[in-house]
């Protein structure tokens, strides 16, 4: 198929972007930690950044698989191919990210 090569991609995106994302709050928002607040905090913040990791760069992925399929054909067989690449783009990049 002519869009397998997006999964791969996917799931590259989100294991680049993990580390980012995790320290990302840490370094701009609550850089020094202190108290039970703060850490729940720093905690709850990294894990939301975590779960979020990739979203604009699987949006860009997604948009590149339907210019893909766009440009091969427009028919009903290639419009749900896309719908089913992006509901599997959104699923490995929930699986990669936990």
């Amino acid at each position: 198929m002519k869009v397998l090569w997006a999964l791969p991609v996917m799931v590259v995106l989100v294991l680049v972007l993990l580390p980012v994302n995790d320290g990302l709050y840490e370094l701009l928002v609550n850089y020094d930690p202190q108290g039970d607040g703060q850490h729940w905090e720093r905690r709850y913040y990294q894990e939301v950044m975590r779960r979020t990791s990739g979203m604009l760069a699987g949006h860009l992925l997604a948009f590149g698989v339907g210019v893909t399929l766009a440009g091969t054909e427009r028919t009903e067989r290639t419009e749900l191919l896309a719908v089913a690449a992006g509901t599997v783009l959104g699923t490995v990049a929930l699986v990669t990210a936990r």
